[in-house]
């Protein structure tokens, strides 16, 4: 009888992860995914000749993506691209949503700040005595736009709301090297802080720290995407001696490598 149940179950598992011709099945095949990004996602202000890594897995997965990505967003901007979203997409529900942002709020200099803020409070409880009220520290997440912490909080929040059932996938920001757009928009390489004092790192790591506090999926791109545009070698990846900030279309192609199998695991 054991064997007749594992037998049954390898079946069902085999319906689900297998195509009819023994190929393996992605599990976001045929599904729609959203994009919420800042440049290095958008495709239509932000070298629209460019292939973008979702377009890839797009071709790859026979899936349906939508960008509401536009350059120089940051996590702030979540409740306007959804709103977008819910136009581009005339309502209907996402299977996947897709938040690529992060870099802007560090060449920004947006605060990382805290996750909680912590009270002494009252609260009633019993473990095996009557119940009673006790004096116990209570701590409450930071809703707002002032801080890095703040606006992922938020950020999150709007999509789980808008998207209950939706899995979340959070990349964190590249590695990044000189931009040079001109006199106002120059944009020192990662080794330098920002003008609050902050590295690239900092930001990077309360993303994976978010997987943690919102029971979402953490892509690190920083760490696995193979992409250093520090290294002159790398510019086969970037978009020119002046912009190694975003990649080119074999950046791209790289990057959806990367996430199409970083994401055979996720449901």
């Amino acid at each position: 009888m054991r064997r007749i149940l594992l037998y049954l179950l390898f079946c069902t598992c085999s319906l689900t992860l297998w195509g009819q011709n023994g190929s393996f099945k992605h599990p976001w095949t045929g599904k729609h995914i959203g994009i919420i990004g800042d440049s290095v996602s958008d495709s239509i202000y932000c070298y629209p000749e460019v292939k973008r890594y979702y377009t890839y897995l797009a071709d790859w997965l026979d899936a349906t993506t939508y960008s509401t990505a536009i350059s120089g967003l940051e996590w702030k901007s979540i409740p306007y691209q959804l709103e977008q979203m819910d136009k581009r997409t005339g309502g209907r529900d996402l299977d996947v949503i897709i938040v690529f942002l992060g870099t802007n709020d560090y060449n920004m200099g947006v605060p990382i700040g805290k996750w909680y803020t912590e009270e002494t409070s009252q609260v009633e409880a019993a473990t095996g005595e009557m119940k009673q009220f006790y004096i116990r520290q209570h701590r409450q997440l930071v809703m707002n736009e002032d801080t890095y912490c703040g606006r992922i909080n938020l950020g999150i929040t709007k999509i789980r709301q808008q998207y209950p059932k939706a899995t979340i996938v959070l990349l964190t920001p590249l590695h990044r090297a000189l931009f040079d757009a001109g006199d106002y928009n120059l944009q020192p390489d990662e080794l330098y802080h920002n003008k609050c004092g902050e590295y690239l790192d900092a930001y990077v790591e309360k993303i994976k720290e978010a997987a943690d506090i919102w029971s979402v999926y953490v892509i690190d791109l920083h760490s696995v995407s193979g992409i250093m545009p520090l290294m002159e070698e790398h510019g086969i990846y970037m978009s020119g001696e002046k912009d190694k900030l975003h990649p080119n279309a074999a950046g791209h192609e790289r990057l959806a490598n990367v996430l199409l199998y970083q994401t055979f695991s996720m449901p």
